[in-house]
Protein backbone atom coordinates (compact mmCIF):
# COMPACT_ATOMS: atom_id res chain seq x y z
CA UNK A 1 0.00 0.00 0.00
CA UNK A 2 2.71 2.47 1.02
CA UNK A 3 4.46 2.06 -2.67
CA UNK A 4 1.20 2.71 -4.32
CA UNK A 5 0.08 5.59 -1.99
CA UNK A 6 3.77 7.39 -2.61
CA UNK A 7 3.15 6.95 -6.28
CA UNK A 8 -0.34 8.53 -6.27
CA UNK A 9 1.56 11.12 -4.27
CA UNK A 10 4.06 11.52 -7.02
CA UNK A 11 1.45 11.66 -9.57
CA UNK A 12 -0.81 14.11 -7.99
CA UNK A 13 2.26 16.58 -7.32
CA UNK A 14 3.36 15.94 -10.82
CA UNK A 15 0.03 17.06 -12.15
CA UNK A 16 -0.57 20.26 -9.97
CA UNK A 17 3.23 21.28 -11.16
CA UNK A 18 2.21 21.06 -14.15
CA UNK A 19 -0.68 22.97 -13.76
CA UNK A 20 0.95 26.16 -12.07
CA UNK A 21 3.88 26.29 -14.52
CA UNK A 22 1.32 26.40 -17.42
CA UNK A 23 -0.41 28.93 -15.39
CA UNK A 24 2.21 30.70 -14.50
CA UNK A 25 3.69 30.95 -18.55
CA UNK A 26 0.03 31.60 -19.44
CA UNK A 27 -0.08 34.71 -16.99
CA UNK A 28 3.65 35.67 -18.02
CA UNK A 29 2.78 35.46 -21.35
CA UNK A 30 -0.64 37.73 -20.71
CA UNK A 31 1.45 40.00 -18.82
CA UNK A 32 4.14 40.34 -21.01
CA UNK A 33 1.69 40.45 -24.27
CA UNK A 34 -0.31 43.88 -22.32
CA UNK A 35 2.82 45.95 -21.44
CA UNK A 36 3.86 45.17 -25.25
CA UNK A 37 0.30 46.19 -26.21
CA UNK A 38 0.55 49.28 -23.94
CA UNK A 39 3.82 50.20 -24.74
CA UNK A 40 2.68 50.48 -28.62
CA UNK A 41 -0.02 52.64 -27.60
CA UNK A 42 2.18 54.73 -25.91
CA UNK A 43 4.60 55.34 -28.98
CA UNK A 44 1.69 55.88 -31.20
CA UNK A 45 0.05 58.93 -28.92
CA UNK A 46 4.02 60.06 -29.13
CA UNK A 47 4.15 59.60 -32.78
CA UNK A 48 0.70 61.59 -33.12
CA UNK A 49 2.00 64.35 -30.57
Amino acid sequence: MKTTMTELAEEIAKQVVAEVNTYVVGHDYLLSRGKKLRAKKRSSLTFKG
